[in-house]
């Protein structure tokens, strides 16, 4: 029996189908790469190794390398088979099938054979001992918070954020990431002032929050860049990322450079200052003031755990700004007004308010399509997820009633369907701005913020972005060198801004604006 269980391992290697003893359960056979292979995690397999002498076949390794050549997808769709858990990075799915097999070859009943209990990582230097003796003596949470600074998943016993944290360590040690030029850089807002002190505009302080100016940090972000961690970083955050992300990237410069660590520094003493004027200005109005001395200690209480945070997000292709929250009161004042800025007025909606609190605009070059393109107008389809083969994409519906996905040109959509709960409103105003050899360039404003919304937009009226490759019809990149030619190129926010021209440390409501210039 156990030569049989070796013969069919080398069989795995080889003909890249999964056949286990007792059961032949066949893993899934992956398709071909896409193009674009960032959007659907679909790698081509290894070529198949050499098969060794009988004799010299190690059956252990053999089996960890060919769960190893699987995806982390395929391996939890086996684990669902047998009814086991699917929590955990790969090398615990790996170990947890591994037992599953080991029990089958020795003959024990599946429900004799704890599964479940994943052996801990072999440690064998002092350094790794080390490091074993100091995470299991911290607390739970700040476990959770080296794995957050890492970029890694924070769910699980601390058992678990323990093995997760000393693989890191490890892999960190012996395979070092390359360190990528950081491309990005800081952008100088300019700033002007409201009117009326804020202190007289009842409405905007009774009804919005407005975030210090200090505790905003804009980048200039270039295409190429997630801006969060992606899926695959977060699911393996030992192996390499396929793309450098911004926020570990901006991170990394405010804890580690003297600059960095001197603006955070200034945003918090500002931020202090900015809490004793407003208590200051409420202190007349006792339910005022008990309600913002309960707000402000709430936040104080999550400074030790806080991370500075995109507060909004921008596709890996796209470039552009970017705003960064430096404080857990900027991250939330910040969030409201992007939240806000994406309720729509259907009754004034073909007006634009530039009274928003929130305004943003993006630059790009749409190809010229069969007919020309309105000198301006306003696109309303709303924007939701279908489900195409394994994997979720954006697409909006062009029919109005929710039954016609459209995600790119020429592709037959009438087997899709949105899923449930997913389509929300979607509203993007254009313009154009001039008319080129090869392409139309178009200012564009959205007024809120779906998933690839206007390049959904702009290639279902028919004028896709150029090199758009997920939601154009793309034959041949030859302009600006391939790149998604879509730019955010300006923001504009509104923020409290100290009075650097009182003693008295007062602040003052100012919009703050943002700009970049498009590399196309």
């Amino acid at each position: 029996m156990h030569h049989v269980v070796i013969i069919l391992l080398g069989i795995i290697l080889l003909s890249s189908t999964l056949h286990y003893v007792h059961g032949f359960i066949s893993c899934p056979t992956l398709p071909t790469a896409t193009k674009d292979s960032r959007h659907y995690l679909l790698t081509p397999r290894p070529p198949p190794l050499p098969t060794p002498p009988l004799n010299d076949i190690d059956s252990d390794l053999l089996l960890t390398q060919s769960f190893a050549s699987l995806t982390v997808r395929e391996l939890k769709d086996l684990l669902r088979q047998h009814n086991e858990k699917v929590s955990g990075n790969k090398r615990e799915l790996v170990a947890r099938l591994g037992s599953i097999l080991s029990c089958t070859k020795d003959d024990i009943p599946l429900e004799e054979c704890s599964i479940s209990d994943i052996q801990p990582i072999v440690i064998d230097n002092e350094e790794e001992l080390n490091l074993l003796d100091a995470y299991n003596n911290m607390t739970l949470k700040e476990l959770k918070n080296l794995l957050r600074q890492k970029g890694a998943k924070v769910s699980g016993k601390k058992a678990e954020l323990v093995d997760r944290l000393i693989e890191i360590q490890v892999a960190d040690t012996e395979s070092p990431i390359d360190v990528i030029d950081e491309e990005w850089s800081i952008l100088q807002p300019s700033i002007s002032l409201d009117n009326q002190k804020l202190e007289h505009d009842t409405a905007r302080e009774d009804d919005i929050e407005l975030p210090c100016l200090s505790g905003l940090l804009f980048i200039n972000k270039p295409a190429g860049y997630s801006t969060l961690p992606t899926k695959q970083q977060l699911d393996n955050p030992s192996q390499p990322p396929e793309y450098p992300c911004l926020s570990d990237s901006v991170k990394n410069w405010l804890y580690n450079n003297p600059d960095g660590r001197d603006r955070i520094k200034a945003a918090h003493k500002e931020e202090d200052k900015w809490w004793k004027f407003k208590l200051q200005s409420v202190s007349n109005d006792k339910r005022k003031l008990k309600k913002m001395q309960k707000r402000r200690e709430k936040l104080k209480a999550k400074m030790d755990t806080f991370q500075p945070r995109p507060v909004h997000r921008l596709d890996i292709d796209t470039s552009g700004v970017v705003c960064i929250a430096l404080t857990p009161y900027a991250l939330r004042a910040a969030n409201m007004l992007f939240e806000r800025k994406s309720r729509i007025d259907f009754d004034n909606l073909d007006t634009q308010d530039e009274s928003e609190i929130v305004q943003k605009q993006y630059v790009a070059l749409v190809e010229r399509g069969s007919e020309q393109i309105p000198q301006s107008g306003v696109i309303k389809h709303p924007i939701g997820k279908v489900w195409v083969e394994d994997h979720n994409e954006w697409a909006c519906d062009v029919s109005g009633n929710g039954t016609l996905p459209f995600i790119r040109p020429n592709q037959d959509n009438a087997s899709i369907s949105f899923v449930p709960d997913t389509l929300r409103e979607a509203v993007t105003f254009y313009q154009v701005d001039e008319a080129e050899l090869n392409a139309t360039r178009v200012l564009l404003r959205p007024k809120t913020g779906r998933g690839h919304q206007i390049r959904l937009h702009m290639a279902s009226s028919g004028h896709p972005i150029v090199n758009d490759d997920m939601h154009g019809d793309v034959e041949e990149e030859t302009l600006s060198d391939g790149r998604l030619c879509l730019h955010a190129s300006n923001l504009s926010i509104g923020a409290w801004c100290l009075d650097t021209s009182r003693a008295d440390d007062k602040f003052q409501s100012c919009r703050v604006s943002v700009k970049s210039s498009p590399p196309f």
